[in-house]
């Protein structure tokens, strides 16, 4: 099957979806066991058990955080103490252990919550307390410990729930008592 190939990182598959992709040049040397995977953007994700984030391909936003824009076949590590990532339409986020979420990549509608619109290709830490993370196509969603839910970015078709279709670039409240995000 073209759209499905098979990586040597302990049995964890990525799907290509009409992306022109190869199997990745190297993989992380002495990672582990892969816990997690994401595709944002044409860039991939990978989260290893000890909690190190690496990340390969497609980087025009800055989107896999190796602090420039170019694109790369080998996996990088970008980051270290991460417990979750999710990956949105060329931004991606990382949750640390200590429930800080950081954010990089495209930014043009707010997707990020640093207060701005600007790219960016390194890790900036944008919001904390938080237990749960999701990237939208434009928007991203936080899910902080005590049960309240965050939004940042584009917002024409209501879709960060906030009621109004403002778009935001900086994080803002929207409900309480949510136990799951996606």
């Amino acid at each position: 099957m073209k759209n499905l190939i098979k990586l040597g990182l302990s049995g964890v598959f990525m799907i290509f979806m009409g992306l022109s992709a190869c199997a990745p040049a190297s993989t992380p040397s002495g990672a582990g066991s892969v816990s997690n995977l994401r595709i944002a953007g044409g860039g991939s994700l990978l989260l290893t058990e000890n909690g190190a984030l690496y990340a390969t391909g497609y980087n025009d936003s800055g989107q896999l955080g190796k602090g420039d824009n170019i694109n790369t076949n080998l996996w990088i590590q970008t980051l270290s103490g991460v417990s979750q990532i999710a990956g949105g339409y060329f931004h991606s986020l990382a949750l640390t252990a200590d429930g800080g979420l950081w954010a990089v990549g495209r930014n043009f509608q707010g997707q990020l919550g640093k207060g701005d619109k600007a790219d960016t290709n390194y890790w900036t830490q944008t919001l904390t307390g938080v237990a749960k993370i999701a990237g939208g196509y434009y928007h991203s969603l936080a899910l902080k410990s005590d049960g309240s839910l965050w939004a940042a970015g584009y917002n024409f078709y209501g879709q960060l729930g906030k009621g109004d279709t403002t778009d935001t670039n900086l994080w803002v409240y929207v409900l309480s008592n949510i136990s799951q995000i996606a």
